[in-house]
C-alpha cells in the first residue's frame, strides 16, 4: 500500500481511492475492453453511444494518466484507419464542478460517425447521439434521472 502511495506523486481530482481496483469502474458489470501496463479500457456503463469506452489509469499519477490518454488516442486512430468509426472525442472531467461523478481520473473515448446526430451538424460530444442537444442526452445515468 505504501509503495502505491509513493508512486502517486501528483494526483488529479479528489483521490477517494488507492487504486483503480477500489473504484466503481471495477464492479462485475463493467467489461474490460483491453488492459495495458499502467491503464485499462472498459466499456462505459452509461454510454453516450455505442462504442463509448473509458480509459482508466491504474494509479492516479501523471505517468499512468498519460498512458491512458495515449492508449485512447491510439485506439481512436486504429478505429478510424480501419474505417470502424469516422472520428472520435477524447475527454476528461475533473472535480465535481467539471462533471466528474467517479472521483478517479478517466478518459472518455466517444466514437463519432458522419450524421450520427441525425443532422449534418458537427461538433459537441452531446451530438454523438440523436437528440443530444438536450439534458436528456444523459437520461440513463442515475445522477440525471428525473
Amino acid at each position: 500500500m505504501d509503495q502505491i502511495k509513493q508512486k502517486q506523486k501528483m494526483t488529479y481530482g479528489i483521490n477517494n481511492y488507492i487504486s483503480y481496483k477500489d473504484t466503481p469502474f471495477m464492479n462485475d458489470k463493467n467489461l474490460i475492453y483491453k488492459e495495458y501496463t499502467n491503464s485499462l479500457a472498459i466499456y462505459d456503463k452509461y454510454p453516450v453511444c455505442t462504442g463509448h469506452l473509458l480509459f482508466i489509469p491504474k494509479l492516479n499519477n501523471t505517468e499512468d494518466i498519460r498512458e491512458a490518454f495515449e492508449n485512447a488516442l491510439k485506439e481512436g486512430e486504429v478505429q478510424v484507419q480501419k474505417k470502424i468509426i469516422d472520428g472520435y472525442h477524447l475527454g476528461m472531467n475533473l472535480h465535481t464542478a467539471g462533471g466528474q461523478t467517479i472521483l478517479w481520473p478517466h478518459i472518455h473515448f466517444i466514437p463519432r460517425f458522419h450524421k450520427d446526430s441525425g443532422t449534418d451538424e458537427i461538433g459537441s460530444v452531446r451530438l454523438a447521439r440523436v437528440g443530444g442537444h438536450s439534458a436528456t442526452s444523459y437520461k440513463n445515468h442515475p445522477q440525471y434521472r428525473q
